[in-house]
């Protein structure tokens, strides 16, 4: 009767550890498989950013073709001399208007500022 028993607690002991292994397997699995969910939702997220960035890498192409084709036409020195000059009048003009904005804007600005010594006075 000794034997049998200590057989059975022994089997009853392995049959546990068993379902153990089991469900700790089994909880690996689950948190393989959401893994995997992730993982491959990243790629698709991955997959659909690169075909944007693509499309837009197209899209500054034709716009860098377009403006280079401008540039050289602009640029040229085919073009009588008379469309070179009036250009580089252009963004000269086009310089000095931005710089005389940035004055005025500076201008505008400085004096809503407060000053530093009005301050003082005022608040002794």
């Amino acid at each position: 009767m000794g034997i049998a028993t200590n057989s059975y607690r022994r089997y009853i002991a392995l049959e546990d550890s068993q379902d153990g292994e089991k469900k700790d397997f089994q909880c690996r699995l689950v948190v393989l498989e959401s893994n995997t969910r992730q993982m491959e939702l990243k790629a698709r997220n991955y997959a659909d950013q690169i075909s944007r960035l693509e499309e837009r890498e197209a899209e500054l192409k034709k716009e860098y073709n377009s403006l280079h084709q401008r540039h050289t036409e602009v640029c040229s020195p085919t073009q009588p001399e008379s469309n070179q000059s009036d250009s580089g009048q252009m963004i000269h003009s086009y310089m000095e208007h931005l710089e005389r904005s940035k004055h005025q804007h500076i201008a505008a600005v400085a004096p809503t500022e407060p000053s530093d010594t009005g301050n003082a006075s005022r608040t002794r």
